[in-house]
Parts: structure tokens; sequence; C-alpha cells
């Protein structure tokens, strides 16, 4: 329901997120999707994709909620991820790990 399209990224997403694996392995694998220029680090800019890619997904996959919008996940990703910083997927597990949203939505989708 108004969520007409999907992208390949989101494809990807979806089903790396819904498979049977632990956390910390679902999301190096998405890490590695958004790491477009291979040096083992995203830009600020890159993780806020991937969140999106990744709630996208998971809302068209559960046919749930409206579109993600970009406004609602631009201010954690700034409070969280300096602007300018490259991050190692080490420190997305970590911030995983710790904030609880994101803590949440591993445990009610696993």
């Amino acid at each position: 329901m108004g969520h007409e399209t999907i992208d390949g990224l989101e494809v990807f997403c979806g089903l790396i997120f819904f498979a049977n694996a632990r956390a910390e392995d679902k999301i190096r694998s998405i890490f590695a999707l958004y790491d477009f220029n291979d040096t083992s680090s995203l830009s600020q800019i890159e993780v806020k994709f991937c969140i999106m890619a990744v709630l996208s997904a998971i809302l068209k996959i559960t046919d749930t909620g409206e579109d993600v919008q970009e406004q609602e996940i631009h201010p954690i990703i700034s409070r969280f991820f300096p602007e300018g910083a490259e991050l190692k997927v080490e420190k997305i597990i970590e911030w995983c790990s710790k904030f609880d949203e994101a803590r949440q939505l591993f445990v009610l989708l696993n």
C-alpha cells in the first residue's frame, strides 16, 4: 500500500535483514553493500542512505507504515555520527548495540 517501487539496494537490505543470521553479521553485510568506494568505512551520508534503505525495505516487506522520510533520519544520524567522519563497521555495530531503537528492531524482527 503506497509502496509501488523498491530499489535494488532495498531488496538486498531486506533479504539480509530478514535472514537467519546474527545481528552483527547482518550489519557487516549491509555495511559492505554501502561501502561503494571499498574503503572499509562509510561517510555520514552513506550511513544515512543505508539506514533509510533498511527501514524502507522493512516497511515495504511487512507492508506497515509510510515511506521513510529523510528529515526523520537525519537528526538521529547527525547526533551519533559526526559530519565528515569515516565510520568503520565496528562503530556501526557499537551504535546498534547501544541505540535502543536499533536494538529493539533487531530483537523484534529476529
